[in-house]
């Protein structure tokens, strides 16, 4: 039976995918909560149009950064292709030095989120981020939460007083926790997602990154017939979806029984990658 990279959902908005009548379903629907149903659209709308547009941005930023061969000075950002109205949004981003406001002139083919990964962020939210994280930030969360209890509180607080003894101005208090906490879940997701698309260009697969409509297609729908190339799933003891709380999101990314905590992908990766390549 051919696997398929599973995305995740809270626990709260599994049971649309469980079999029941119309009605049923109806009234499931009227009773979530206004939360509930935001959250349901952020995961839709990251799943099917933010994650799989960010795959080539970040696998080009992961290859500056790298590859040996890649130049240190940053390349012109592309020009926008659409010929749409630009809109400027104001973004906060948080780096492990210091806070600092940017102003990005989005539009239908230069996303907040495409512009975020090139400048080495990540966004909060799939289309209006107020807040991005560094991706060096994240990639250390990441490996710290796998050796010691996942504990995004206990973080954001650190982060805080960090920068304000630095002397940076922070006054979006439990926010920042929240939006931090958003920003790494799907991180991770697209950490996995990448490696199993790499696997498969190494393995010689046909249905590569060169394709144009492998780009827009949902992260859901994406098929790795191999059984290498699939992300693992094996549940961590210490992941936050075996507690009780359900209506949030594991750290790392995968709701139970999905949930899991993986290593992220080293230098050394990379370096191996695009010595091959």
């Amino acid at each position: 039976m051919r696997s398929e990279y599973v995305s995740w959902e809270p626990l709260a908005l599994q049971y649309e995918s469980v079999q029941a009548s119309p009605s049923k379903i109806q009234i499931l629907k009227d009773r979530r909560s206004r939360h509930a149903r935001r959250k349901h659209a952020q995961a839709y709308r990251w799943n099917n149009d933010v994650l799989p547009s960010l795959l080539r941005p970040f696998m080009k930023v992961m290859q500056e950064r790298f590859s040996k061969s890649a130049s240190s000075t940053p390349g012109n950002p592309a020009m926008c292709t659409c010929g749409k109205k630009l809109r400027s949004l104001k973004v906060l981003c948080v780096s492990m030095e210091r806070l600092e406001n940017i102003v990005l002139e989005v539009c239908l083919c230069r996303t907040a989120g495409i512009q975020l990964i090139e400048r080495g962020f990540f966004p909060c939210a799939p289309l209006c981020p107020s807040l991005a994280v560094s991706l060096d930030m994240l990639e250390f969360v990441a490996s710290l939460f796998l050796n010691m209890a996942p504990n995004e509180r206990a973080w954001a607080a650190t982060v805080v007083e960090y920068l304000r003894a630095r002397g940076h101005e922070f006054a979006m208090g439990d926010s920042f926790r929240r939006r931090f906490a958003n920003a790494l879940a799907y991180y991770q997701v697209l950490v996995r997602l990448v490696r199993a698309e790499i696997t498969q260009i190494i393995a010689g697969d046909k249905t590569c990154l060169n394709n144009e409509l492998d780009e827009k297609t949902p992260v859901n729908d994406r098929k790795y017939p191999n059984v290498q190339s699939q992300p693992k799933l094996v549940p961590h003891p210490r992941c936050r979806s075996h507690q009780s709380c359900s209506c949030h999101p594991c750290i790392c990314g995968f709701s139970a029984p999905q949930c899991v905590l993986e290593v992220p992908m080293s230098t050394v990766f990379w370096r191996k990658l695009y010595r091959i390549s």
